[in-house]
Parts: C-alpha cells; sequence; structure tokens
C-alpha cells in the first residue's frame, strides 16, 4: 500500500488517525511531506541505496565465483567419468611407486637412485650411494 513508502514519521502520525478516509490521509500525507527539508530525506534515501547497491554487487560476485567453480567441478566429474581407469591406474601407480621408494632411505644398502628407480637397468646415470652402481 501507499502508506509504507512514507517516512516512519509520517506513518506513525497517519496510522493515530483511525476515522479518516485514504483520500483525508494521502492530504494529510501530503501537507506532511511540503514541511519536510528534502535534502535530509534524500541523504538517508541515498545512504540506503548505496548500501544496497555494495550488498546486492558483493552478492553478485559471490555468485559467480560459485557458478565458476560449480562448471569446474562438473567438468572435472565428466572428465573422470570418460577415463577413470587411465585416472585410476596412474593415481594408484604413482602412489605405490613413491611409497615403496620413500620407504627405503640413502643409508640402505638397497637404495636406488632416481635414474635406477626409474629407469632400472636401462639408466645412463647414476647418483650415489645407489646400490646398482656397486653392481655394475
Amino acid at each position: 500500500m501507499w502508506l509504507n513508502q512514507l517516512p516512519a514519521q509520517i506513518r506513525a502520525v497517519l496510522s493515530v488517525n483511525t476515522e479518516s478516509s485514504l483520500e483525508m490521509l494521502a492530504a494529510m500525507a501530503d501537507k506532511m511531506m511540503e514541511h519536510f527539508e528534502p535534502a535530509s530525506i534524500n541523504a538517508v534515501s541515498t545512504a540506503t541505496t548505496c548500501q544496497e547497491n555494495l550488498q546486492i554487487a558483493f552478492l553478485s560476485k559471490q555468485i559467480e565465483k560459485l557458478s565458476l567453480e560449480i562448471t569446474e567441478l562438473r567438468t572435472n566429474q565428466q572428465n573422470h567419468r570418460h577415463f577413470p581407469r587411465f585416472s585410476h591406474r596412474n593415481r594408484s601407480r604413482s602412489h605405490s611407486r613413491s611409497r615403496q621408494h620413500s620407504n627405503i632411505k640413502p643409508g640402505n644398502p638397497n637404495w636406488v637412485c632416481r635414474y635406477h628407480y626409474r629407469f632400472g637397468d636401462q639408466a645412463r646415470k647414476c647418483e650415489s650411494p645407489c646400490s646398482k652402481k656397486r653392481e655394475n
């Protein structure tokens, strides 16, 4: 209703008057609005509008970021569905290899350097104290 659009002070005055018609209330509201300073009303409403605009802009940015994240997650999920065997195999192999290699430390007589670990007997380089170096 149009009463909700009025400033709080005017609504308070008009709400007390229960016997007047809507036309009479509108005329009273018009008279009261003439006595308000427009600058003070504009300043208050402008500050509220700026605050609301900032909140809307912030929320819009958040929604945009979340939308991008959702799109990225969907893409990753679709890629995982298309190549489940490859990604699973690569993941499990690399984890088990790194675990096995990390359990053996350079002081251990069975330790092999990264080249022999990766290429085996076909390694062209070697780092000491590699156990393969002693064998060759």
